[in-house]
């Protein structure tokens, strides 16, 4: 075997590995994690998370698959404490991080 091939078989190796619910579910919370979302419980997070279809601010249905969008589900946080504060699209999440930064702004 080539080592193109062999670099083709692992990417194909690693696509279906990545594909199982657990491994996106380990993936995503590491992620959370990386990023500083403070939870008690990730599984509970992450249930919350894959069972929630509409944003909490807008009402739209969410995107799970594909291509990142505007209607792209996102878990929101606090980037200064990491508190957990809902599951949004993804345009609400930009809107909502505006917000904070002109809350902080001085008048």
């Amino acid at each position: 075997m080539s080592p193109q091939q062999k670099k083709q078989a692992q990417k194909t190796y690693d696509r279906k590995r990545d594909a199982t619910y657990d491994r996106r579910k380990y993936k995503r919370i590491q992620n959370w994690k990386r990023i500083g979302v403070i939870s008690e419980n990730y599984d509970e997070l992450y249930n919350l998370f894959y069972n929630t279809h509409t944003c909490q601010d807008c009402e739209c249905n969410l995107q799970t698959e594909g291509k990142l969008s505007s209607i792209y589900r996102v878990l929101d946080h606090d980037h200064e404490t990491g508190e957990f504060r809902g599951i949004v699209c993804q345009s609400c999440n930009i809107k909502r991080g505006w917000l904070d930064k002109i809350a902080y702004l001085p008048l």
